[in-house]
């Protein structure tokens, strides 16, 4: 008698996800891409904070406004501080892009989920549910109008999250400016 072949999906460590299981993920995604954002805005202050300290000790300590103009008192100082500035401004930025990169993704993959429970687009948005249908399951991703909602929904988070992330790069560019000025013009004279 020949051997049936077994779904290697069914073997262990593998299980075939059921509805929970989709929750648990959309749960698991959609709190880690909070966390990640907190976590962004948490490091993003931390980093225009020092920027902002070393502007402030550059202002107070080391340029004197006079009648005649502004002056130095240690070339090299300013500019070691500048450079140290527009560094710290600029991993800020790159901080900025990659933060966003994994919040997106992390949306993005707990919307996938949420697809596809059945009855979570009617607890969350009023949208009734379709009757359970195995075949809804299988398709990649299902095709339904609570799905084109989720993912109209999805487009407006990423619109958001792309007004707040050229909001936090503005105020990086922002920040890098004074550094840049200063430098340039301490190393001018």
């Amino acid at each position: 008698m020949p051997q049936e072949e077994s779904d290697p999906l069914d073997q262990e460590p593998f299980k075939r996800l059921e509805g929970k299981d989709y929750l648990d993920l959309w749960k698991y995604f959609e709190s880690r891409a909070e966390q990640l954002k907190s976590e962004l805005f948490k490091l993003f202050s931390i980093f225009l904070g020092f920027a902002s300290a070393l502007l402030g000790f550059l202002a107070n300590k080391i340029l004197t406004v006079q009648p005649s103009g502004v002056s130095v008192l240690d070339m090299r100082l300013t500019v070691l501080i500048c450079l140290a500035g527009l560094l710290m401004c600029a991993y800020a930025g790159v901080m900025l892009a990659e933060y966003r990169k994994h919040i997106i993704r992390n949306w993005d993959r707990g919307g996938r989920a949420r697809e596809v429970l059945i009855g979570l687009p009617y607890v969350l948005e009023g949208v009734p549910p379709k009757p359970y249908d195995d075949e809804r399951l299988n398709q990649n991703p299902p095709k339904d109008k609570n799905c084109k909602r989720d993912s109209e929904r999805r487009q407006n988070d990423r619109e958001g999250g792309n007004a707040a992330w050229y909001w936090l790069a503005g105020l990086t560019l922002l920040m890098s400016l004074p550094f840049l000025v200063i430098m340039l013009c301490t190393m001018a004279r």
